[in-house]
């Protein structure tokens, strides 16, 4: 299994865990986990709640990552993640209907013959 990145998802990491788990032990694999968390997953699209909780019953805490806020970043970054993957199609399909609403005001309140 490849190594995560920051543009991995939690489960991803959860999966590497996993792995390496199997491979090296509980505690061994912790410590090669926080490792590469500290420079490839701290900033990256994995870092959520999902990925939190089973870290905690792994014994591993990630430092920063607790209280109101975490709850409000999950959330950002659930969204974000949505409006990723509707991807540019959509984004096209929003800039048409406000050209559209943009030539109904011109015609409706601006332009009076």
């Amino acid at each position: 299994m490849q190594k995560p990145n920051l543009t991995s998802t939690a489960s991803y990491w959860i999966q590497w865990h996993q792995s390496l788990e199997n491979d090296l032990g509980l505690k061994n694999a912790n410590t090669v986990f926080l490792d590469w968390w500290s420079r490839y997953g701290q900033t990256g699209d994995g870092n959520d709640a999902t990925l939190r909780e089973y870290l905690k019953r792994k014994g591993v805490a990630l430092e920063g990552e607790y209280g109101p806020l975490s709850s409000i970043s999950d959330t950002w970054q659930s969204a974000n993640t949505g409006f990723k993957k509707i991807g540019s199609t959509a984004m096209i399909g929003v800039f048409l209907l406000i050209l559209m609403l943009i030539g109904a005001v011109y015609f409706l309140f601006i332009k009076k013959d």
